[in-house]
């Protein structure tokens, strides 16, 4: 349930600030903290990793 509502966070956040094309809108890196690239990285990697271990 935790990670589901992480996920759900995550999904606002993209809304938010990106575009359908995924391209970041205008000011973001003003409101983001300069980690945020690896933050989102880090969490792409970790489904992939839970996927190929499911199967």
């Amino acid at each position: 349930m935790d990670e589901n509502k992480k996920s759900e966070e995550l999904s606002k956040f993209k809304k938010q600030w990106f575009n359908e094309d995924n391209q970041p809108v205008a000011g973001i890196e003003l409101a983001l903290p300069p980690d945020i690239g690896s933050m989102l990285d880090s969490k792409s990697v970790d489904d992939e990793s839970g996927k190929s271990n499911n199967e």
